[in-house]
C-alpha cells in the first residue's frame, strides 16, 4: 500500500475537524493517521451537565464521565494538548452545593488543558437570581499542576439569557480560575440586560478585536443613551456585529461619544454587521448612512446589513436599502445580504 506524505495526512484531517465519525474511521487506517485524527477528534470537547441539579442519578453518571476523560488525559497527555475549544452545555445556576462540586469537576478536567484558547457556554434555563460564586477546593490537586491564570483564552462565547454570564464573568475573577482573559480577542455574548455588557467589557474591552452582541429588545427601550456607549471600552475593536435586536437609535447612541469634541475618543471600527431576522425595510437607515458619512467615522471599511429573507426577497429589499443609504452605497462601504453564518453558529472570525 503507497504512503502518503505525512504533510498530505495533515492537510487532509485538516478539513475534516468538524466531522468526527470521519476522524474515527482514518484514525484506523494506518498508523500515520493516528496522531492527525487524533488532533481533529480532541480539538473541541463539550461537557454537557446535568440537566438536574436535583438529579443525584445524573449528577453521578457526569461526574463519573468527567473522572474518565481526566484519567485518559492523564494517562495519555498528548490528546489533552490536542483540545483547542471547551464548551459547557446546559450550566444552570441553583443549589450552590451542586455547583460547586459540578465546578470542582470542571475544574479537574481543565487543569490537563494548557492549549485552550476559546471557551463557550450554552445555556437555555430561564432567567434566574445572580448568586455568588462558590469556593472551588483546589488549592491542592490543581493549583500545583496547572497555575491559575495558566490557560491564555483568545475567544469567548456566552450563549443563554440565565444568570450564566456574570457567573462566569464572576468566576474569571476568581482566584482560582486557571483562564486569564485578559487579553481575549473574540467575544460575543448573549445576554438579558446592558450591565452585564458594561461589567464584561470594562474587564475584557481592551484588547478585543471582534464583539458579537444579542442582546434583549427591552434592554435598548429601557436603557438610556448614557448606558449604552458600551465603545469606549473597546479601544481596539475592529470588528462589531449586532444580532437582531438592534435599533436605529441604538446605533446612534453607540456613536454619539465619538461626535463629541471634548471627549476624543477615537472611532476603532473597521466592520459593523447588523443581522435581521425581519423587517429589514422598515428600518429608517437614512439616518445611519447620514451619521456614518460624518469625517468621525471615516475608518470604517464596510456596514454589513444580514437578513435572513428567501433570496427571491434579497434583490427588492437591497434595493430599497441601498436608496436610503446613498453615501455608504455611493462609496461602496455597504453590504446588503443574507447571513453567511447560521443562526446558531454566530461566533463568526470573519474579519479576525
Amino acid at each position: 500500500m503507497m504512503q502518503l506524505p505525512h504533510e498530505l495526512v495533515d492537510h487532509i484531517l485538516e478539513n475534516l475537524y468538524r466531522d468526527n465519525p470521519t476522524l474515527l474511521k482514518c484514525a484506523l487506517v494506518g498508523q500515520a493517521w493516528v496522531r492527525p485524527s487524533q488532533r481533529g477528534i480532541f480539538r473541541r470537547i463539550a461537557l454537557e451537565l446535568p440537566s438536574s441539579q436535583d438529579d443525584a442519578a445524573d449528577i453521578d453518571a457526569y461526574l463519573k464521565t468527567n473522572d474518565q476523560l481526566c484519567a485518559l488525559f492523564a494517562e495519555k497527555p498528548h490528546l489533552a494538548s490536542y483540545v483547542r475549544e471547551l464548551s459547557l452545555r446546559g450550566f444552570r445556576r441553583g443549589n450552590w452545593q451542586v455547583e460547586e462540586v459540578l465546578l470542582n469537576a470542571i475544574a479537574t478536567v481543565i487543569q490537563h488543558l494548557s492549549n485552550v484558547l476559546y471557551f463557550d457556554t450554552w445555556d437555555n434555563n430561564s432567567d434566574v437570581e445572580p448568586s455568588p460564586v462558590p469556593e472551588l477546593d483546589i488549592e491542592d490537586t490543581y493549583a500545583n499542576n496547572h497555575p491559575v491564570r495558566s490557560t491564555q483564552l483568545d475567544k469567548m462565547r456566552f450563549y443563554g439569557h440565565s444568570g450564566v454570564t456574570p457567573f462566569f464573568l464572576a468566576w474569571f475573577q476568581h482566584q482560582s480560575c486557571p483562564f486569564d482573559i485578559h487579553h481575549l480577542r473574540v467575544l460575543h455574548l448573549e445576554v438579558s440586560d446592558s450591565d452585564t455588557v458594561v461589567r464584561i467589557l470594562q474587564y475584557v474591552g481592551k484588547n478585543l478585536s471582534d464583539l458579537g452582541l444579542r442582546v434583549s429588545a427591552l434592554v435598548f427601550t429601557h436603557s438610556p443613551d448614557s448606558t449604552l456607549d458600551y465603545l469606549k471600552y473597546t479601544p481596539n475593536l475592529r470588528n462589531l456585529q449586532f444580532f437582531n435586536v438592534i435599533s436605529i437609535p441604538v446605533i446612534q447612541s453607540l456613536f454619539k461619544p465619538f461626535l463629541d469634541p471634548s471627549v476624543r475618543i477615537r472611532f476603532p471600527l473597521r466592520h459593523f454587521t447588523i443581522v435581521i431576522l425581519k423587517n429589514a425595510t422598515q428600518w429608517e437607515w437614512r439616518s445611519v448612512d447620514v451619521l456614518l458619512a460624518k469625517p468621525e467615522f471615516a475608518l470604517l471599511k464596510t456596514m454589513n446589513i444580514e437578513v435572513s429573507e428567501d433570496v427571491p426577497k434579497m434583490l427588492d429589499i437591497r434595493q430599497q436599502i441601498c436608496k436610503q443609504m446613498p453615501f455608504l452605497e455611493g462609496s461602496r462601504k455597504l453590504v446588503v445580504r443574507k447571513p453567511k453564518y447560521s443562526d446558531s453558529d454566530w461566533l463568526s472570525t470573519r474579519y479576525v
